[in-house]
């Protein structure tokens, strides 16, 4: 006897979840490891090398040591929501503006004034090229992805759309002196402090 297949029903049809923010601030509650939630998925982040970690390290220091904390909070591999986007992106630091951590509350996207990336690796300076969209269209009034490999700092400044207008190389020797964060200035030496050297 001949068995008719035909096509499952629409109400059969699998359609992908997204997780929301606050699902994904769970889900990184009730699971080890380090984690990003990209346009509603939650993706595994690569295991962060000595070089990557050193900057980090060295950049939320003097970030602490800098900066004003009643007006200023310096975070580092943390999260931020922004209402209607599916993203938690964990920059490898960032600043907001206010006493947050006083205040005990997570940051918001309008919150955000300095989010720092650090590229020890092609595919991590491909991912963070990446994210250059993902800030601007939140508005993040700055974004600096600090290139180990080519020992620079591109600083993205006037967020419009997905794009920032304003882009400039930092190199060994030059300083940069934020728009966003009033009285920080950072030697591009010490932000490439832990670069290998080619």
């Amino acid at each position: 006897m001949a068995v008719h297949v035909s096509d499952p029903p629409a109400s059969a049809v699998a359609t992908p979840v997204r997780f929301t923010f606050d699902d994904y601030v769970r889900y990184t509650e009730e699971h080890t490891g380090d984690f990003e939630l990209r346009d509603g998925v939650i993706v595994a982040m690569a295991p962060e090398g000595d070089t990557h970690m050193l900057t980090r390290n060295t950049l939320d220091r003097d970030l602490h040591r800098t900066l004003d904390p009643a007006r200023y909070s310096a975070f580092t591999e943390s999260s931020f929501p922004c209402p209607g986007w599916g993203e938690g992106r964990r920059p490898d630091n960032f600043v907001a503006r206010g006493g947050l951590l006083d205040e005990g509350r997570r940051p918001v996207a309008a919150d955000i004034a300095l989010t720092i990336e650090i590229a020890s690796d092609e595919a991590r300076l491909k991912d963070d090229k990446n994210k250059t969209e993902t800030y601007a269209s939140v508005r993040v009034p700055e974004y600096w992805i600090v290139d180990l490999l080519h020992r620079n700092v591109l600083v993205h400044r006037e967020p419009q759309g997905i794009n920032y207008t304003f882009i400039e190389t930092k190199r060994p020797g030059e300083t940069i002196t934020t728009v966003a964060v009033d009285g920080l200035t950072i030697a591009v030496d010490l932000l490439l402090r832990h670069a290998r050297s080619s």
